[in-house]
């Protein structure tokens, strides 16, 4: 043991640090390191590292001091998650959210290793992509009919988009005249730093995923419709609205300001309820418009351009 506590110090390791509840130092991580870091980090970034320290990392870890972690601690939790079904993808992720973490008490001397980047992924499922049925998609946009959002599902079902180049329309992207619409921008959800010190969310429009993704695409009647009547309503509710947002989305809040993604699954998931569906969320409405467009035999060439 002296051995050892002789070795800790010659390392420089920060004894007070490494004595840290495993708890206490993802609470810091989450709250105060994490969204500090030098790089801009999107909303669902942090978000999802939030959401697997909160509900797995904590509950079954958090009982340890960072000294006494170690690797088999870490591949236990991760064959108890393999056991009880957690994807394959999960699993990388949650490794990954506790490799960052130790990786900041390590910078800090907390710990004379990062533990985590040496536990190995068990097998696991790998998640498979839904898609809609043709029945299951006639019964969301019966459940979407009148619905504020029922527009975003339509054009999202029909044209394949990913939910932030939905979320990133503006008006100047559609046209009505030659029924086309543009894709040219995504919203981007990310929390920035403040002059505070302060966490910000923050809403920009930015670059789409990759240069392939700019496209233009003939509008159906179905979409053409549904946006005409966006537009109407729109112009109604801003005319009553006290205040407006300023970047002319196609998709809005009651007072024009940009549809977080996470407010955008709960409409979502609560469509789905009614539809008696599910639960499904906005990407696989983009899987869902490659599966219906195959099967209605437009060719996948042809699918391939849309999406």
């Amino acid at each position: 043991r002296l051995k050892e506590e002789t070795a800790k110090r010659d390392s420089g390791l920060n004894i007070a640090g490494g004595q840290t509840k495993l708890s206490d130092w993802l609470d810091k991580w989450v709250n105060d390191i994490l969204p500090a870091g030098q790089k801009q980090r999107s909303a669902n970034t942090i978000d999802n590292h939030q959401l697997l320290v909160r509900k797995h990392l904590k509950p079954a870890l958090g009982h340890l001091r960072l000294v006494e972690l170690t690797t088999e601690d870490i591949e236990d939790l991760l064959q108890v998650k393999a056991k009880a079904g957690m994807a394959k993808g999960t699993l990388v992720k949650l490794r990954s959210t506790l490799n960052l973490v130790l990786s900041q008490a390590e910078r800090r001397r907390y710990v004379t290793a990062n533990v985590a980047q040496f536990a190995e992924i068990p097998p696991a499922p790998t998640s498979t992509r839904r898609s809609l049925t043709e029945d299951q998609a006639i019964a969301l946009l019966d459940a979407a009919h009148g619905d504020p959002i029922e527009a975003l599902i339509v054009t999202g079902l029909m044209l394949g988009l990913r939910p932030g180049e939905l979320l990133g329309l503006t008006w100047e992207d559609v046209d009505f005249d030659a029924e086309v619409l543009h894709i040219r921008r995504a919203l981007i959800d990310e929390y920035v730093i403040g002059d505070d010190g302060r966490r910000i969310r923050s809403f920009r429009l930015g670059g789409l995923k990759t240069e392939k993704s700019r496209r233009s695409l003939n509008m159906p009647q179905r979409v053409t419709q549904v946006l005409q009547q966006q537009q109407a309503d729109q112009r109604r509710i801003r005319m009553a609205a006290k205040t407006w947002g300023d970047m002319d989305l196609v998709f809005a809040t009651q007072n024009g300001k940009p549809i977080a993604k996470g407010n955008l699954r709960r409409s979502l998931r609560r469509l789905c309820d009614v539809a008696g569906i599910g639960r499904w969320t906005t990407y696989e409405l983009r899987h869902s418009a490659a599966s219906l467009l195959s099967a209605a035999g437009v060719p996948l060439e042809q699918i391939a351009d849309v999406l």
